[in-house]
């Protein structure tokens, strides 16, 4: 009697996914879940959200007018949550960040609305970031220690936290780039 390898008679395996396309899917799910009745731009804008921009390596970005109108029908509590679960952050770091009240949060909840516009771009802005430096260090876990980690280079803050203006968002993407390639940061 001879022994068959279980692997070659159940198929063909299932591809590998990084965790950077792990995030992303789970990104784009939590901002579909939020789409509720929407026009057709916003569903489409979550589908062009994240680009891989050729012209820095393939390193990930949002593209901005998807962000604009996303950001501008507001997103859920479920997407911050999602950002919440990818960076392992406590409840009340994911609500400082985005500058959400606890009140603010279960009134949201109650009545199933969505994030105000300043709140949406920036869950969308930190979802980014927690994108380009899972790729830039390889696991969500490793992102997160970098991002929650204050630095010098950012006035002794930890990058999300100083990432909360576009200002301070284009100085950590800038240095996450750098640090990818080998630049000068």
């Amino acid at each position: 009697m001879t022994k068959t390898n279980a692997a070659t008679t159940k198929g063909p395996a299932a591809p590998v996914v990084s965790p950077l396309e792990n995030m992303l899917r789970t990104f784009k799910a939590a901002l579909k879940k939020s789409s509720g009745d929407v026009d057709r731009r916003y569903k489409d804008a979550i589908e062009t959200l994240f680009i891989s921009n050729a012209d820095l390596g393939g390193s990930v970005a949002i593209r901005d007018e998807s962000a604009r109108v996303i950001s501008q029908e507001g997103v859920s509590l479920g997407s911050l949550s999602a950002l919440q679960n990818a960076l392992d952050l406590q409840v009340l770091e994911s609500y400082n960040l985005v500058s959400l009240e606890k009140s603010q949060a279960s009134r949201l909840r109650s009545g199933a609305r969505p994030l105000n516009e300043f709140q949406s771009a920036r869950t969308l802005r930190a979802m980014e970031l927690a994108a380009l430096s899972t790729e830039v260090f390889g696991t969500k876990e490793q992102a997160a220690i970098w991002l929650k980690r204050p630095h010098a280079m950012f006035e002794g803050e930890a990058p999300l936290s100083y990432a909360v203006s576009e200002f301070g968002a284009s100085k950590v993407r800038n240095a996450l780039v750098a640090i990818r390639y080998g630049g000068v940061v």
